[in-house]
């Protein structure tokens, strides 16, 4: 069996200005019989757990100590593996050896500063690989200590689906590869940018507002390139670059609600030789979201509406209008604007979801527009613009015995999507149920009906 300890901490609704009440819950797997038992019970038919807690109360004159945290680190690499002999670059037997450190000071009960230089990106070079046959980037989690601390308060989603990874602030911008490819026999190119510097300040304060407020600042990176004729040229691959993050929300009706606001801006110092003038050298996104539970929190409503603006060089911008997020090359899309002298793109984005979220019955419907112009990927990670999509879901779900039947869910999730020209891109309805039988067996089957649609990823 296992054993869960749930709690959480507030402020909120202590009984004086010294108490803090925590929300507290108990529970007990026993995974022969696939048994929950809680203290406070956390019933199928509701949604939510920490909302169902019971609470600890009498905790006085807490005085947490002032916090600080030093955490130095080295990386030690070394490989070893056969290589050209004229590769002027590379030899056989490699090592480096390289130092940073984090520091964390609490400037309150409740606000945190970090800081960090050089950070480790022993657990990034840890990332799986991953063979990618599609147009889109692939997704990596966040695994730097550093920008994984406190995350939860820079997060703003702007995708589909909860796992797409799609959103404003996309930390692992920060120290990327380097951008620039150089086309010479031999290469030498950086894994990494190296981050100078980077600060953050972070917290959640007792009425409510969650604030975080993050700058960092990359090096300038240079690559070597041999050419046909043995000559060695140096050409910059990443240039200098400034991140600002900035991200502000705040709880109402004791969680149930929340409105938030978020802007990100990203600057680089381009210059040098020309050779990066495919980068954008100044992007812009900021937006404001929001969550309301109502009628005795059974349903949800809940959206985002964002906007985005970038400046750089013709070449950027046409690099931007190509790509296979829009394709505004198009010679079908009258609806896009294909210009190859433009120096700046803007575009905006925003959802809508309205959702019955608990008992036998739930369901609800939502919608996502994204404008062709729309463009968070300097500072953020976006995978689609220039899209209209419309989807809902209806489920029945029986969570009492039925004859050998403990339980079972039915489902309907129809959804569309067309471009802003109106060409539709897709027609779905899906059919779902699973079962979950007194003797722990389980089971259920899924279909679904794909209808008649253009792809315009197809054209790459």
């Amino acid at each position: 069996s296992t054993c869960v300890v749930a709690a959480e901490g507030s402020a909120a609704g202590a009984a004086s200005p010294c108490e803090l009440v925590w929300g507290i819950n108990f529970g007990r797997e026993i995974a022969r019989l696939n048994e929950w038992s809680w203290w406070a019970p956390v019933l199928p038919e509701v949604s939510g757990m920490v909302s169902v807690a019971g609470e600890l109360r009498g905790i006085r004159a807490v005085e947490p100590p002032r916090r600080l945290e030093v955490l130095p680190y080295a990386v030690a690499r070394g490989s070893r593996e056969p290589v050209s002999s004229d590769d002027p670059f590379r030899s056989e037997r490699e090592g480096s050896l390289s130092f940073g450190g984090d520091v964390e000071l609490g400037l309150t009960s409740n606000l945190t500063l970090s800081a960090t230089i050089n950070p480790d990106f022993g657990q990034v070079e840890a990332d799986p690989s991953v063979v990618n046959l599609t147009a889109q980037e692939t997704f990596y989690p966040e695994k730097r200590p550093f920008f994984v601390e406190g995350s939860n308060i820079f997060s703003y989603g702007i995708g589909f689906d909860d796992g797409s990874g799609e959103g404003l602030f996309y930390t692992r911008r920060i120290g990327r590869s380097p951008q620039r490819g150089l086309d010479g026999a031999f290469t030498d190119v950086p894994g990494t940018t190296t981050i100078l510097g980077a600060a953050k300040v972070s917290g959640r304060t007792a009425g409510g507002w969650s604030i975080g407020v993050l700058e960092a600042l990359t090096a300038e990176e240079t690559g070597r390139m041999a050419t046909d004729d043995g000559e060695v040229e140096r050409h910059t691959v990443e240039p200098l670059t400034s991140y600002t993050v900035g991200r502000v929300s705040r709880d109402f009706r004791e969680g149930r609600s929340a409105a938030g606001l978020m802007v990100t801006g990203t600057h680089r110092r381009l210059g040098g030789d020309g050779g990066l003038s495919f980068l954008t050298d100044r992007a812009y996104a900021g937006g404001i979201d929001f969550r309301h539970r109502f009628a005795g929190d059974s349903w949800s409503l809940s959206g985002w509406l964002a906007g985005s603006h970038v400046r750089g060089d013709t070449a950027a911008i046409l690099r931007l209008q190509e790509s296979s997020l829009r394709y505004y090359q198009r010679p079908d899309a009258d609806h896009l604007d294909y210009d190859p002298g433009a120096t700046s793109l803007s575009g905006y984005g925003g959802t809508i979801n309205l959702f019955k979220v608990d008992g036998n019955w739930r369901g609800g419907v939502g919608g996502t527009v994204r404008s062709p112009g729309l463009e968070v990927n300097d500072a953020g990670f976006q995978t689609q613009a220039d899209v209209k999509l419309v989807y809902g879901n209806l489920r029945y779900s029986h969570f009492k015995e039925l004859g050998p039947v403990r339980g079972f869910n039915i489902g309907l999730n129809p959804s569309a999507s067309w471009d802003f020209g109106n060409v539709r891109a897709h027609t779905q309805v899906n059919l779902w149920t699973n079962w979950e039988f007194t003797n722990d067996w389980h089971g259920g089957f899924w279909t679904s009906r794909s209808f008649e649609a253009t792809s315009t990823g197809a054209l790459r």
